[in-house]
């Protein structure tokens, strides 16, 4: 997986010395944060990737300012998650957990700019971080998140009732509504989609090409002897290039389903019989890009919402 001083490398230059003084910033809140919550680097890391990612695609106009505009405000968010009294945590649960950091998120506002982004990418990271994943649409998070920036829960009835029934019913709704519509992650399987899947196979010299009718080439390049050798002369070899196999192809920000993947990977020789297992195959996988990739429509939307 990719590391943070490799996601800091990645980034435009210009976003270097605000990345590295956030980091700072936060180094404290860091050392005191158990496996399983969400880091602050974390969240950092997903602001600034959906920074850079709507720099890089021209759109720096849907970013109105980077980095964190108060850090206490950004770990006032984040310590809604493990509050407690006498030893016991109040939010136990990950959609519980999860609910309490997108709230927190938005309504602290602890960013310049790109808060309901950021706080959207985070919350999708904490949930796969830890077995989830939304099972439905990203346009339907989409609209809660919006929701929750709003104030608009009040529309649904359940958080209505919840209002008459105890405190924090915004987070208790939003841990509900999560609970229904997440679903566990397949661990055998790693997230990517063809765009990455494309990087990884670079590796391995191979690769993703022709793109048509629903599908597209696996190729790869490898040596074959031409000429046999002998007492007298050398083996001669010669690099060509072939097609392995054909893949189903919705696009190139799309997932790669299990099966496929599979295929591939048999396909190519590329699984732990002949010396690759998952961690080397996947060992370069930016899991916060992938779903920046997966969730762009949402991401670009909520800039104007």
């Amino acid at each position: 997986m990719v590391t943070l001083l490799d996601f800091r490398d990645e980034l435009l230059p210009e976003l270097h010395f605000l990345y590295d003084r956030s980091m700072q910033e936060v180094l404290y809140f860091e050392e005191n944060t158990s496996a399983g919550e969400l880091k602050a680097s974390e969240v950092l890391r997903a602001h600034f990737a959906i920074v850079d990612y709507f720099l890089r695609q021209g759109e720096g106009e849907g970013v109105g300012g980077f980095g964190p505009k108060d850090t206490g405000l950004l770990m006032s968010a984040l310590s809604r998650q493990f509050v407690g009294f006498g030893g016991e945590q109040k939010w136990q649960t990950i959609p519980e957990k999860a609910a309490t950091l997108l709230f927190g998120l938005i309504q602290n506002h602890p960013f310049h700019d790109a808060n309901k982004r950021t706080a959207y990418l985070s919350t999708v990271q904490y949930l796969y971080q830890n077995g989830l994943i939304i099972g439905v649409s990203e346009k339907e998070l989409e609209d809660m998140t919006v929701h929750v920036a709003n104030n608009s829960l009040s529309k649904f009835s359940r958080y209505r009732d919840l209002q008459k029934k105890g405190s924090d019913p915004e987070v208790r709704f939003l841990a509900h509504w999560l609970k229904q519509n997440t679903r566990k992650i397949d661990r055998r399987q790693y997230l990517i989609t063809y765009r990455e899947l494309d990087k990884i196979l670079k590796r391995y010299d191979a690769w993703l090409e022709n793109p048509h009718d629903n599908q597209i080439d696996v190729m790869r390049s490898e040596w074959v002897v031409t000429r046999k050798g002998s007492f007298f002369r050398k083996e001669q070899r010669e690099r060509v290039t072939r097609r392995v196999c054909v893949l189903g192809f919705p696009g190139w920000k799309n997932q790669v389903g299990k099966g496929r993947l599979g295929h591939v990977r048999k396909e190519l020789g590329l699984t732990p019989e002949n010396g690759v297992d998952s961690q080397a195959f996947f060992n370069d996988v930016d899991d916060m890009k992938i779903l920046i990739e997966l969730y762009e429509g949402a991401l670009k939307r909520l800039a104007y919402r």
